[in-house]
């Protein structure tokens, strides 16, 4: 299995979507934005990270996938409530 990218993690919140992609929150911390990566277990490996936030502490909690809007849904210890979009998957002729 791949490992998370980019540093050492500190993770708290996680979900998935209905494509089985799981998001990942990474915990941010000074000079350091907090992260959502997105796994796929088909293609095992990530395939998405976004900031979230400003470059200081910050965890996000809790994230929920609503499929109806296609969107993850968060809070943070930075006081945010957030969203990310997610793309839906492309058609394979």
């Amino acid at each position: 299995m791949a490992a998370v990218p980019g540093r050492a993690v500190a993770s708290y919140a996680m979900t998935s979507d209905d494509r089985n992609v799981v998001w990942i929150a990474q915990n941010g911390y000074d000079g350091v934005p907090a992260t959502l990566v997105a796994f796929d277990p088909a293609k095992q490996q990530f395939v998405s990270k976004v900031p979230v936030g400003r470059a200081a502490p910050n965890t996000i909690r809790h994230m929920t996938f609503d499929p109806v809007t296609r969107q993850i849904w968060f809070g943070t210890d930075q006081g945010a409530i957030g969203r990310v979009s997610v793309p839906k998957a492309q058609l394979v002729p």
